[in-house]
């Protein structure tokens, strides 16, 4: 399913008029597209305050028709035309304004007691690679959600991943949350979480996120720390009790509250909270290990890229370690366009490793950058952008990889830029999500 697709069917899959197969095809499509995910957002909160707003015309209308219909007064044995045209004229009038505030298909009128409107969730589940639980409060059972459908929970309700299973949540304050396998959250509300157990990764949009977190008892009940994560800063919280629970500040400070100590936990460093108390880690978090869990997450089809150039970025900063090349080229063509970006930058380190690296992974919607680094002052530049272009579109335009090292050649740009003027169209990306 298209954007287009899924765009054209919103009102139906809002209304429940779509059949069960496409359904379940357009709600896939929005856990992989983020613009889909908000447009269908936006479109709930706005069918909601219709609805809350019209209840009370509804009905009023109802009402009218009823009344018209069973008009107890009892009609005269002669009766003229123009008295049972006004009989009529009523039922008539009661029907059409009952008939153009009618309840959309699929939604039963609320009653005189019932609830006008119901109240937003407090955060919504758009992504998971496996079957997740979800419950609306601790005194009910769990359900099982599946990869297949998107599920909202409520203020008070839980969410729990199992075995190798990830999820993301958004939270009703536009804020992000990464589960780990065998995790469990509890949502608060729109904007504060708690962390019951496992190994969590969250991120606050434009009003700080709160999250709780236990400590394991020293002597009686557990010590509670809240920990506030201010405007589009992230940080990751691992909790396995009886263990000790550990905070990172993976981008921006966060804010630390235990009882009557507040502190605040500086970028890329440790917290330990253990039944004893609270203690900053020595040494910085290596975040790259740290948050490698999250790949799957970050780097899936229609994803907002925001959180891979972070990625990305850092992995560069690792660079010339094994493990980072490793993971560049897992990312594959996912990362391919952002490598070749840093590209520009000619001072930057280990240039020709992440031009090799680009080299062997981009796709062919990489084309006209790889067509621009043909002019590189760097020889060995010059020669594996043309090695790429040769690999993705199976060309040379009459200039070989040797050739480009030696020298470049305005000429023979133009006629690569000319080409893929003339062949864009069948060139595109290959976007795969890492196994």
């Amino acid at each position: 399913m298209t954007c287009e697709d899924f765009r054209d069917r919103l009102s139906a899959l809002i209304d429940g008029e779509l059949s069960p197969e496409e359904a379940a095809a357009a709600r896939g499509h929005a856990a992989a597209c983020a613009d889909c995910r908000a447009a269908e957002a936006d479109l709930r909160v706005l069918d909601a305050h219709l609805r809350s707003a019209f209840a009370a015309d509804r009905r009023r209308a109802a009402a009218v028709a009823e009344a018209a219909l069973n008009e107890p007064t009892p009609m005269p044995r002669r009766r003229s035309l123009r008295g049972v045209a006004g009989h009529l004229a009523a039922a008539a009038a009661g029907f059409v304004v009952a008939t153009l505030l009618r309840t959309p298909p699929g939604v039963v009128p609320p009653g005189p007691a019932a609830v006008e409107a119901t109240p937003p969730a407090a955060a919504r589940l758009v992504y998971f690679t496996g079957e997740v639980g979800v419950r609306a409060s601790p005194d009910v059972d769990w359900r099982s959600v599946a990869a297949s459908d998107a599920a909202d929970c409520s203020a008070g309700g839980s969410v729990r991943t199992g075995p190798g299973v990830l999820c993301e949540v958004q939270t009703g304050s536009g804020g992000v949350l990464r589960m780990n396998g065998d995790s469990e959250v509890k949502v608060l509300a729109a904007n504060s979480l708690e962390v019951v157990r496992g190994e969590v990764w969250c991120r606050a949009a434009e009003s700080p996120l709160r999250v709780a977190a236990a400590a394991p008892p020293a002597e009686a009940a557990p010590a509670v720390a809240t920990f506030t994560c201010p405007t589009d800063t992230a940080s990751l919280f691992s909790c396995q009790p009886p263990a000790a629970a550990q905070v990172t500040a993976a981008d921006g400070e966060v804010g630390v509250s235990l009882g009557e100590v507040t502190t605040t936990l500086p970028p890329g460093r440790v917290l330990t909270l253990s039944g004893g108390g609270v203690r900053v880690e020595p040494e910085p978090a290596e975040l790259v290990d740290a948050e490698r869990w999250m790949l799957p997450l970050i780097a899936r089809p229609g994803h907002d890229g925001a959180d891979l150039r972070r990625r990305v970025d850092r992995l560069l900063a690792g660079l010339p370690d094994g493990g980072a090349e490793s993971e560049l080229r897992t990312l594959g063509p996912l990362a391919a366009p952002l490598l070749l970006d840093r590209l520009r930058d000619a001072e930057m380190s280990s240039r020709r490793k992440v031009m090799t690296i680009a080299a062997d992974t981009a796709a062919s919607g990489s084309v006209p950058e790889l067509v621009g680094l043909l002019e590189d002052a760097d020889a060995e530049v010059r020669r594996l952008a043309a090695e790429a272009l040769a690999r993705v579109t199976g060309e040379t335009l009459g200039r070989t990889p040797g050739q480009w090292r030696d020298a470049t050649d305005a000429a023979a740009v133009a006629r690569w830029r000319a080409w893929w003027r003339a062949n864009r169209r069948r060139c595109v990306p290959a976007r795969q999500p890492p196994t």
